[in-house]
């Protein structure tokens, strides 16, 4: 197949870093794919094809990107077996795929610019002929809050690495050291941007209740602000704070709980990097990748990210029974095996295979 995925931009860490998994594997079942995108890392074999975008504000530079990417893609569009694209980022799209919403969890979306893309979104994902969510939950906002029929959305939960995130013993002793962590002191792991909706503030108020335990905290938002709510805590000397890591897999493996009381998360694919990486997780049921856990099995669910002493009693649990918390390790290991990004693109492949074949039914 010849397929075009159009796209902001396509990098192998970020929100594009699907994109990248899925696309490779395609390549190596013999796909044709060229990339409309501003700006790239290269990936050998890929065709790519530059979509300028306006300088301005951020509203201006998206209308740009997707007029821009409409008129350069439709150029051209007779070459491809289907076009792929994010909702908000070309018109008409053959396949769309569903990572976050406007609407961001609620009925309707808050302010100006989400209101101008919830619109140009529902328009695309009308005209679209097949839809992909990263979530169930997903699936549920868009047949809500869009009048998107459920039978045209499959859900398709992001994949994990599973040569990249496993437990490394060696990268553990040197990060633990590096950060004053003892051998049998706990530490927690929050990952994520930004640190309001991933729900940081809860996992720093859980920590005065939490046992024996440091927070490592990783992600390019301000840390200020959290950074004084420890302080009047009286637990700034238990955060440890590190805005970008080369490898976040390396840090996987050298903490011992991860903590992600997220608010609203269409899926939170560092939780199933947690999971591979041999973490047991406590995460928010509002998170996409918490449809992959049972409660008690492969991690711990939160009923309200809110409320601290639901974190503090969850963390508590999985530092005093280590019988549990093997348990749910070797479980969570093997969730993340079922959903490998092999295992993901074999499914993204079916979609496209489908979306060749009604096109080819039209033309007959």
């Amino acid at each position: 197949m010849r397929i075009a995925f159009v796209l902001r931009h396509i990098t192998d860490k970020g929100s594009s870093k699907y994109a990248v998994e899925v696309i490779r594997r395609m390549l190596k079942k013999g796909h044709e794919i060229h990339v409309f995108a501003n700006k790239w890392d290269d990936i050998e074999g890929v065709h790519f094809h530059k979509i300028p975008v306006f300088t301005g504000n951020f509203l201006i530079q998206e209308i740009s990107l997707i007029l821009l990417s409409t008129i350069i893609v439709n150029l051209q569009r007779h070459k491809f077996d289907a076009v792929y694209s994010q909702p908000g980022r070309f018109f008409s799209p053959d396949v769309a795929g569903v990572h976050i919403c406007a609407t961001g969890g609620g009925s309707r979306p808050k302010g100006v610019l989400n209101g101008i893309l919830y619109i140009i979104e529902k328009f695309n994902l009308g005209r679209a002929k097949k839809i992909i969510a990263v979530s169930n939950s997903i699936k549920n906002e868009l047949a809500r809050n869009y009048s998107i029929p459920e039978e045209k959305i499959t859900v398709i939960h992001n994949g994990v690495d599973l040569s990249r995130f496993s437990r490394d013993k060696s990268a553990r002793l040197e990060i633990r050291k590096k950060f004053g962590a003892g051998k049998n002191e706990v530490l927690l792991l929050f990952v994520g941007n930004p640190f309001g909706r991933k729900g940081l503030e809860y996992a720093i108020r859980a920590l005065p209740i939490a046992k024996d335990s440091k927070l490592l905290v990783i992600g390019r938002d301000n840390i200020e602000p959290y950074l004084k709510l420890a302080e009047r805590l009286k637990a700034e000397k238990r955060i440890l704070y590190l805005k970008f890591a080369e490898d976040i897999s390396d840090y996987f493996s050298a903490a011992d709980i991860f903590v992600f009381p997220t608010l609203y998360e269409p899926f939170g694919l560092v939780i199933t990097e947690a999971m591979a990486s041999g973490l047991p997780v406590i995460v928010s049921k509002c998170a996409g990748a918490a449809e992959l856990i049972d409660d008690g099995k492969e991690g711990l669910l939160l009923d309200n990210p809110r409320n601290e002493k639901e974190i503090a009693e969850k963390i508590n649990r999985l530092i005093k029974d280590k019988k549990l918390r093997n348990k749910i390790v070797r479980q969570a290991r093997n969730v993340a095996e079922r959903n490998s990004w092999d295992e993901a693109s074999k499914k993204w492949l079916r979609v496209f295979e489908e979306m060749r074949t009604e096109k080819q039914k039209q033309k007959m």
